[in-house]
């Protein structure tokens, strides 16, 4: 079975549907591919992803405006963070899976859901 995460994205501007951590790769790769980052994730979390799906929010109480299957991550040093060691995943955009609701319970100001095992089929489409 798949892992799954999801992350609050806040809005930037209105480029990549509102999301200022997410980025499309049309340009150097097949069209579906994005990469979201500046995610504070340790190695192990994400290695768990890969094969898995990330799905991105505005807030935890809307329906996710990104889903996607993660096909790996890159580690980058964001210097200006408190903590520098942030993670971004190449995923491959589910239009199916967009508007799925927050995963799992999680306290007021947490900005991601646990990982937790995804139980239903993931579909290969990217609209």
């Amino acid at each position: 079975m798949a892992k799954c995460v999801h992350l609050i994205c806040r809005n930037e501007d209105e480029s990549c549907w509102g999301c200022k951590h997410l980025v499309s790769l049309k340009s150097e790769v097949e069209p579906g591919w994005w990469e979201t980052g500046q995610w504070l994730f340790n190695n192990e979390e994400a290695d768990s992803l890969k094969g898995g799906l990330i799905f991105l929010h505005h807030t935890k109480k809307t329906p996710a405006h990104f889903a996607g299957l993660v096909a790996n991550w890159r580690e980058i040093i964001a210097d200006e963070l408190i903590t520098p060691e942030r993670k971004i995943f190449k995923v491959k955009y589910i239009s199916e899976l967009r508007n799925t609701r927050w995963g799992l319970a999680s306290h007021d100001r947490a900005w991601r859901s646990d990982i937790y095992e995804w139980t239903k089929k993931i579909p290969t489409s990217a609209d």
